[in-house]
Parts: C-alpha cells; structure tokens; sequence
C-alpha cells in the first residue's frame, strides 16, 4: 500500500483540508494556503502554489462548487475569495524567500476580500448549487461563515457584501454548513448547541431559526431527585442530558457535514454516556447522526 503524504507547511498545525480533484488544498499555523495537485495513478502530490495574503493562522479553505473559487478564513478575521488564473508558468509570490520557496506553477489571485464586523473566522460553506427546474433556487453564488462573534454570516459573494447574521449562540461559533439541497443551514458553538436554520419560500435569501439541538431525554441509574420510573423491578431516572461537549474539549473546531443528498447531518463534538446497568456510566466522545425530517 503507497500512502501520499502532504507535510509542508513548515511543521506548523494543519487546519484545514478540501479537495476538488485534481486538487487539494490545505491551510495551517503558518499563515499559508497551498494548492497541490493528486496523481490518482501515481498516488502522488505535486505543489501547484503557495497563497500569502493572511496575517495571522488560515483555519479553513473551501472550493467553490465548480472548483474555480476558492475560500480562506483566518484568525486575521478577514475572507479571501481566491481565483484561478489561466495566465501559465511559474512565479514567486511577493515577499518570498526565493531560496527557501517554492515557486508557484499555478496562479492564484485574490477576486474579493469580505469584511465585516468579524472575528477570527473559523468555518466556511459555499451555497449549492442550483437545482434545475427550482424556481426558488438561489440564483447567485452565496458563502457562509462561523466566527467567534458569536455569529454565523451569509456573503454574497459576487456583490462582496453581507446578506445576512445568524444570530442565537451564546459562544464561538466552530462550524456550519450549508444543505445540499439549499433549505438549511446548520452551525455548531461551543454554547454546546447546534442551531438548525430554515430558509422561507421565494427567490428572496433569507433564513430563520428552525430547531436548536442541545439536549435530550436519558436514562440513568438513581442518583438524584429527578422523576422516577419502574422498568421491571430496577427503579431508573429520567433525566435531561448534554449532547455536546463544552469548552474542555480537546479539538477546537466543530464543524458540520451533510451527506452528499442532503439526507443526514454528522455532527461532532458530541458526548454519550452509557447508562445500561452493569455499566460503568463513563462519558464518550461521538458524532451524532441527525435524519433530515
């Protein structure tokens, strides 16, 4: 078995990985997106180009639908909105060390800057698609972004201009993520909440609170005052649990994913406490799996 391996961005943290075939990108703690390209025959990655534009640590990169867009957010609180250009050969990006970099065989240049009232920005999601036949499809190319404001954004991107602030979390906000099918969008804060958004009907873009995911009924054994219930001969209590994990966790990010129809949304950071009798009740780190319904 041949593993490729992607180790450069200076022994710094990796954050954040997205594919697009051919390519891949990849954003870390040295303040870099890299762009490479995966030879599925070979199982090798080749370095395309190196994007400097941030200030401080890239936390997540996002190709757009079509590949032809690409996301960043960083720390810095800004969004860069990155461009493929067809202008060919090789190039050294300004300010960098021409012993010690690599040039850029792929050109990249940066199309929008979106800012706002941001903080360090730590997810992001593209609007899909449009469905064909859908009269209430969105009809231009949309991101959304999680920060540590608390909120969630939705940008227009061609315009470069908010169009939206999710509000509701009382915390960081560490991921979101857009439906394949257009009609939710779903973030998740260190609030220890996931926080499901609708959009209303016609052409118009704009969402409100549908759900919030905090908590859930479990059984346990008898340790408090709560409600009491026979199951059998073994006396049992009913209670109200945690379904995420608080700040204590060790993975910073809580980013969310919907399977490719839409159907289900994976959601991390969850803990599970198995409370069957014989059990030693110790608390578990999960992903939850919620059914679109």
């Amino acid at each position: 078995v041949k593993t490729g391996e992607i180790s450069w961005h200076n022994s710094d943290p990796l954050y954040s990985v997205d594919i697009h075939l051919p390519r891949i990108a990849t954003a870390g703690g040295d303040n870099e997106i890299k762009v490479w390209e995966w030879n599925t025959k070979e199982i090798s990655v080749k370095h395309l180009a190196s994007l400097k534009r941030h200030t401080k640590a890239v936390n997540v990169v996002r190709f757009s639908p079509d590949g032809s867009l690409l996301a960043s957010g960083s720390d810095d609180g800004l969004i860069i909105i990155w461009q493929r250009s067809e202008s060919s050969g090789s190039s050294m990006v300004f300010g960098s060390d021409p012993d010690t970099d690599v040039e850029n065989v792929e050109n990249w240049t940066v199309v929008h800057t979106l800012r706002g009232p941001l903080e360090d920005i730590y997810d992001l999601c593209w609007s899909p698609p449009p469905t064909e036949g859908d009269p209430d499809a969105i009809d231009t190319l949309c991101l959304v972004s999680s920060s540590t404001n608390n909120t969630s954004v939705i940008w227009d991107v061609a315009k470069g201009k908010s169009l939206q602030q999710l509000e509701g979390h009382t915390h960081y906000v560490q991921g979101v993520t857009w439906d394949p099918m257009g009609t939710f969008i779903a973030s998740l804060g260190n609030d220890r909440t996931c926080r499901i958004f609708s959009r209303g009907k016609g052409k118009k873009l704009f969402f409100s609170l549908f759900r919030t995911i905090k908590s859930k009924i479990q059984d346990e054994n008898p340790m408090g005052t709560d409600a009491m219930v026979d199951v059998g001969q073994v006396e049992k209590k009913i209670s109200k649990r945690k379904l995420f994990a608080d700040e204590n966790i060790a993975s910073f990010f809580r980013r969310l994913a919907w399977s490719p129809d839409g159907s289900l949304l994976f959601a991390p950071s969850g803990i599970y406490q198995n409370s069957g009798l014989g059990t030693d009740n110790a608390e578990m780190y999960t992903t939850y799996v919620f059914a679109r319904g």
